[in-house]
């Protein structure tokens, strides 16, 4: 089953992550990439959110020393991102959907179109 992980607006420039960028000595753009790194790492998780120890799967993945990855893990933890191994806040910012099929999308939105259906747009064809 494909997962989605929610990303939103200003993420790229959150004064957190730059506090985290001088905390970890490293670029705001280095941050940022480890940073969405660890959120799909989390994302993908069996208890997602969870963060476990996706280090050395970051570094690889963007060329990066480990060293630095676990430097900018460290500060993410220390400003709060990241509690108890836990991406922090993660529910209010990854909420379950109420419908997670498209089946039953397709069906809320018929659902929706039949009841403000009048006796001349109620057929499908004219």
């Amino acid at each position: 089953m494909t997962q989605w992980l929610r990303w939103w607006h200003g993420a790229y420039s959150d004064p957190k992550l730059h506090a985290v960028a001088l905390r970890a000595k490293v670029s705001r753009s280095e941050v940022v990439a480890i940073w969405a790194g660890i959120l799909e790492h989390a994302s993908q998780q069996a208890n997602r959110g969870d963060v476990g120890d996706p280090g050395e799967e970051i570094a690889i993945a963007l060329a990066l020393e480990i060293e630095v990855v676990e430097r900018v893990m460290k500060a993410l933890e220390d400003k709060g991102l990241i509690v108890a191994q836990r991406i922090a806040a993660w529910e209010e910012r990854q909420p379950q959907r109420e419908d997670p099929t498209a089946t039953q999308r397709s069906q809320r939105f018929r659902s929706k179109r039949n009841s403000n259906a009048t006796p001349e747009t109620n057929d499908a064809t004219h």
